[in-house]
């Protein structure tokens, strides 16, 4: 073949291919250069995103292991903490219940009523505590406003007990049983002549329990009340109910307005953020919280 025509032949395939791919796969091959470009971007950013997710992750393992929880070193250390806590303006204290020491822990149930902001300012006081508290079971309800008090709440504050204020209360509870095994025993003792006793009123025609004849010139003995102490005062859905230690009945008795006890010669009159009142043979005492 002649040369120049093969060479003719040569330029011309050169530009229909040419051709083919400027007007057919050019604008298709900028389109996947384009979006390769817009993934690379994706990926860098990507990057950036981990990377810094890295570096929040090891500041806070930093944190985590640099964290200690500060023990309470005796309940009473507990419980100071905790009335400096809520000791904020316009919060008032409605009950305290302590429920002392278990499993290593100390806890506190407490309600009060006021302020909203009072109470938040209360929150962040037991946060920044020296000794490290968590607050559970918190109710926070709203109330009619009056005199600067729109909410009431009530929370249980929880902490954690040193190693060595746990061994004193495990002593505490050691020495507690053999005490009240003692106290057990005297009383049996005490009363083991009972039969006795009765068997020989009986003999002398002396009736201990039948009602006395009245005499206008001889007074009339009333028992007094059994003892009763006001452990605690309690907002339950509205209503006040107290805990009481009555003796002859039992202690941490739940109580509330118009309960009876000891055969309905006692009655719970009224229970209040101040205390209790109780009628003894139609006669009315007023109680203050820890108080007989």
């Amino acid at each position: 073949m002649n040369k120049p025509l093969l060479c003719f032949a040569c330029c011309a395939m050169l530009a229909a291919a040419g051709g083919y791919m400027s007007v057919f796969r050019l604008p298709e091959m900028n389109a996947e250069l384009a979006g390769l470009l817009r993934d690379c971007e994706a990926a860098g950013a990507a990057t950036n995103a981990l990377v810094r997710q890295k570096r929040e992750l090891a500041g806070a393992f930093a944190a985590l292991r640099e964290y200690r929880v500060s023990a309470a070193g005796t309940e009473s250390d507990f419980y100071s903490e905790v009335v400096k806590a809520m000791d904020a303006p316009d919060l008032v204290v409605l009950s305290v219940q302590k429920n002392g020491a278990a499993d290593g822990r100390v806890s506190v149930s407490i309600g009060v009523n006021g302020d909203y902001y009072s109470l938040m300012d209360a929150l962040v006081g037991l946060r920044e505590a020296p000794v490290t508290m968590s607050v559970t079971r918190l109710s926070v309800l709203a109330v009619p406003e009056e005199a600067g008090q729109n909410v009431r709440a009530s929370m249980t504050i929880e902490a954690a007990l040193s190693e060595a204020a746990q061994a004193a209360s495990s002593a505490t509870q050691g020495e507690l049983i053999p005490r009240l095994y003692e106290l057990i025993r005297q009383a049996a003792a005490m009363r083991s002549g009972s039969a006795d006793t009765v068997r020989l009123m009986r003999s002398m025609e002396r009736c201990a329990f039948a009602v006395p004849v009245s005499h206008s010139a001889a007074p009339v003995f009333v028992a007094p009340p059994p003892s009763v102490v006001v452990r605690a005062v309690m907002n339950v859905d509205g209503m006040y109910t107290a805990v009481l230690d009555i003796d002859g009945v039992g202690l941490g008795i739940v109580v509330r307005a118009g309960d009876t006890f000891l055969r309905k010669r006692g009655r719970i009159l009224s229970v209040s953020p101040s205390g209790v009142v109780i009628s003894w043979d139609g006669k009315r005492y007023s109680l203050n919280l820890g108080g007989i």
